[in-house]
């Protein structure tokens, strides 16, 4: 593979990633993102490449990840890029 096509299909998951979660103020079940994210693209991600993928918002802070109630892993975008978000 390319590293040009490795290049765009991770910034394609980014940026799909980032509109579902964009989309959703509580956030959503990290198996369904993944799910969602897998189904619409032409190639696999797995819960390990979606994570390695989105790294750095997570290191960051923009994407926070939490537990549910039941116990299952959530990411939500953080408050303070949803009010730097609307500002522009």
């Amino acid at each position: 593979m390319n590293a040009d096509q490795r290049k765009k299909r991770r910034q394609k998951i980014r940026e799909l990633t980032m509109y579902l979660l964009e989309q959703n103020e509580r956030g959503l079940s990290f198996q369904y993102l993944q799910t969602t994210v897998d189904n619409c693209v032409r190639y696999r991600v797995s819960r390990h490449s979606l994570t390695k993928v989105m790294k750095s918002e997570l290191e960051t802070g923009i994407i926070i990840s939490e537990l549910d109630r039941e116990r299952k892993t959530v990411w939500k975008l953080s408050s303070a890029y949803r009010t730097a978000m609307e500002t522009v």
